[in-house]
């Protein structure tokens, strides 16, 4: 997507992916209210421990996931867009291939020529002042993070979800963490294909301790990496003003005062 016509249509793109953002925050309300899982407790699974889990009845509903690939495809999409009208403002004449905005893995990776090819067509300015944005791992986490859902998109359906609770979080069906042997604690979990639930808490049976916590749930985000455990409905809310504020900062300084 590359706007001739300032920055109009990137910020009415970062306003759609604000729409998708809504539609998502109403699904997760609704499937939340619906009592999508159970609180569980077993004496007889692991041997000396006794054990609280959630027990997922019901699926999360694929629409949540196709709203918030739009919403994110959207905020990438957005962020091109802001480069060609860069471009575009600097020589309405250039072309436009392999413009658009630069992300990679790390810094060493970003400071390449292939990378900083993306952003060679535009004034000397705008492109430091992209590159101290630190759009790369390691760099700005919450922006690096709109390229990595981008990236799951293709490969995963954007993104793994993962049950919160109040000061506790369930992966589901996460088969790699495993219960430790302190006096009672919090889990961040481990799944149990004998009862087909996520195990939250644990302590030894003979312990006085007992769960007290309150699962106050919501679905957040298991990857990527940068993003993890974050709730997904304010986190999308905070991508989507990120890269309002961005775009404003770069038409008020490049564009509205060219």
């Amino acid at each position: 997507m590359c706007p001739t016509d300032g920055m109009t249509v990137p910020l009415l793109t970062v306003q759609n992916a604000l729409g998708h953002v809504r539609d998502v925050e109403s699904m997760v309300t609704a499937y939340l209210a619906s009592d999508p899982y159970a609180v569980v407790e077993h004496h007889d699974v692991k041997p000396g421990w006794k054990l609280i889990g959630i027990k997922f009845q019901t699926d999360l509903p694929p629409e949540i996931y196709l709203r918030t690939a739009d919403a994110i495809g959207n905020l990438r999409d957005a962020l091109d867009g802001m480069v060609c009208s860069l471009v575009r403002a600097q020589n309405p004449t250039l072309s436009l291939g392999q413009v658009g905005f630069p992300f990679a893995g790390d810094k060493k990776k970003f400071n390449s020529e292939r990378i900083q090819l993306k952003i060679r067509k535009i004034f000397p300015e705008a492109r430091d002042a992209i590159n101290q944005l630190k759009p790369y791992g390691g760099g700005n986490d919450a922006l690096y993070a709109i390229n990595e859902l981008a990236n799951l998109k293709k490969h995963r359906g954007v993104f793994i979800p993962m049950m919160m609770g109040e000061g506790i979080a369930a992966f589901p069906r996460d088969k790699s963490l495993k219960i430790g042997d302190t006096d009672g604690f919090p889990l961040g979990a481990e799944y149990l294909s004998e009862t087909d639930s996520v195990v939250i808490w644990a302590a030894p049976i003979t312990s006085k301790v007992n769960f007290e916590g309150h699962i106050s749930a919501t679905i957040a985000f298991g990857q990527p990496e940068v993003l993890k455990m974050r709730a997904l409905v304010p986190t999308l809310y905070e991508l989507c003003n990120l890269v309002h504020q961005i775009i404003v900062a770069f038409k008020s300084r490049f564009i509205d005062e060219g």
